[in-house]
This record gives structure tokens, C-alpha cells and sequence, in this order.
């Protein structure tokens, strides 16, 4: 008897601690299996496969600890509202070009080829932006992107004040 209760013991121990790791980890766990899963945006006509940065924790992560990015690869950061955004090369290990764009997907600035080095320098545009897109070092160049291009958001980027949906 003291052997089932034992075994019957360890089921449920098992089980507990497996629904406790896939409560805390699942997002972990899905990257491990799925992996990033990325949205497409354009600059332009230039594709962009992004990772999306909606929420405070990704933005605050950003791309800090990735070892680089793919030619047409970047990371798309969505804040709450128009407003003067600063971005800093912590723990990044590559240089980036980083593109503001407004409500109206249009790039208001653009920093080319940061470099990693210029940390704990703050770039920041000197006109509100909603969208901060970080591209590998040179894209502006190679696609011919300036100021006053339009984007094509990833249309599970667009904030839902933007979609003219009620609240």
C-alpha cells in the first residue's frame, strides 16, 4: 500500500512541477520549439522580416546580447504614443541603423551605422516617432532609405488607436 501511495505521490509531484514550468517558462519553452517568429514589414519596397517590441520588458531588451542580424532583419519597437524616444547600444555587439517613424509611417529620422562603442550615448529624433525600427549598419544606404520615406507596418504592429477601432 505504502508503495502505491508513494508512486502515486510521485505522479502528482511530477505533475505539479511540470504545469509550474510551463506557467512560468511557456514563452521559453515556445522559442525552444517554434523559435521567433518573425513579421514582415517594407521600407519602401525593401522587405524586413521584424521582431516585434510592444511590450516595456522587449523594448528594454532590444537587441542587446544578439550576436547579428540578417541582411533584411531588424527589430521593431511599438510604444504607446508619439513621443521623443532614445535609444542606447547597451551590450549590442554590432552596429545598427535606427529609423524613427510617426503615426503616419513616416521616417523622421535616421542614425546610421551606430556602432556599439558610443555607449551610453542616447540617439534620439528631434520629432516624435511612435516606431523605433533598429536594421543592420548600412541598410539606409543599400535601400537608399531618407527621411520622409514611408514604412508598411506588420499589421500585428499597428496600435489599435491607429486602426480607427473603438476602444
Amino acid at each position: 500500500m505504502s508503495k502505491l501511495f508513494l508512486n502515486l505521490a510521485m505522479v502528482i509531484a511530477s505533475v505539479v512541477v511540470a504545469g509550474l514550468l510551463y506557467a512560468y517558462f511557456w514563452e521559453s519553452i515556445m522559442h525552444f520549439f517554434v523559435g521567433e517568429q518573425p513579421s514582415r514589414m517594407y521600407v519602401e519596397s525593401a522587405p524586413i522580416s521584424v521582431l516585434i517590441a510592444n511590450e516595456e520588458a522587449e523594448r528594454i531588451q532590444g537587441l542587446s546580447g544578439r550576436e547579428a542580424l540578417g541582411e533584411s532583419e531588424g527589430m521593431l519597437f511599438v510604444f504607446p504614443k508619439e513621443d521623443y524616444y532614445g535609444m542606447w547600444m547597451k551590450d549590442m555587439e554590432f552596429a545598427i541603423d535606427i529609423l524613427w517613424i510617426d503615426n503616419a509611417s513616416t521616417i523622421v529620422h535616421i542614425e546610421e551605422n551606430v556602432s556599439p562603442d558610443t555607449y551610453p550615448k542616447t540617439f534620439v529624433s528631434d520629432t516624435r516617432a511612435r516606431f523605433v525600427l533598429e536594421v543592420p549598419a548600412f541598410f539606409a544606404d543599400r535601400v537608399n532609405v531618407v527621411e520622409g520615406d514611408t514604412v508598411r507596418l506588420p499589421a500585428d504592429a499597428v496600435p489599435r488607436d491607429l486602426l480607427n477601432l473603438p476602444e
